[in-house]
């Protein structure tokens, strides 16, 4: 009995869980902190460089800063999340979403943001909906209008990308985005510690977000 359980318990887990992608990148600092002291050649012959090892520490501080991660969610408008509903779980459309916000002004969202859900009804025609079970109200694509939150206007990407059914709108502040990608980051030094060379890591449930990020 006991094997079946356990079977039957990894087969759910797998069925039902949200899996993380770890994506990595390497970056090589040609002049690390501007300090003049990491050049090419003393590099190449690992050269002994006090300097440079602290440059490269001012280095790693820089990319996990607040302030240039939330340039980063600016730049990939990672403050908007689109996720589909399904029959157990939901899925994050990362620039494959259906739908798209075009214009968006929020007056009432509060420090935490907001999330909606979305019903499709048709190629023209869409329900808003502040819950899942909510009776929710019509809109229209391409045209704009006013909810309890603020000022949206939402419209469909191109037609092979056009999924029916329902989609959780998620907008978060910036600040709030970057610090939970910033503790996500890992900087790391990789071989020698005189070389200028660092680890990038991030998990993510979307590689391709983590990848652009």
């Amino acid at each position: 009995l006991m094997p079946i359980i356990t079977v039957a318990g990894g087969y759910i887990y797998l069925r039902y869980a949200t899996y993380e992608y770890a994506t990595q990148a390497t970056v090589l600092f040609k002049d690390a902190g501007r300090s003049g002291v990491l050049s090419e050649e003393s590099i190449l012959l690992g050269q002994e460089l006090t300097g440079g090892r602290k440059a490269m520490d001012n280095e790693m501080q820089i990319l996990r800063s607040l302030p240039l991660m939330e340039q980063v969610v600016e730049a990939l408008n990672l403050n908007v999340s689109y996720h589909r509903q399904g029959r157990f779980k939901e899925v994050e459309y990362y620039k494959i979403s259906p739908l798209q916000i075009d214009t968006l002004s929020l007056s009432n969202a509060g420090s935490y943001g907001v999330s909606f859900f979305i019903q499709t009804l048709d190629n023209n025609r869409f329900i808003l909906k502040q819950t899942e079970e909510d009776e929710g109200e019509i809109h229209y694509y391409g045209i704009g209008f006013e909810t309890d939150f603020g000022y949206l206007k939402i419209s469909p990407r191109e037609a092979e990308f056009f999924v029916p059914g329902t989609y959780r709108i998620n907008i978060a502040p910036t600040d709030s985005v970057a610090k939970r990608y910033v503790s996500k980051l890992r900087v790391e030094k990789t071989g020698d510690v005189q070389a200028s060379i660092l680890d990038l890591r991030l998990q993510s449930p979307s590689p391709k977000k983590a990848e652009d990020i």
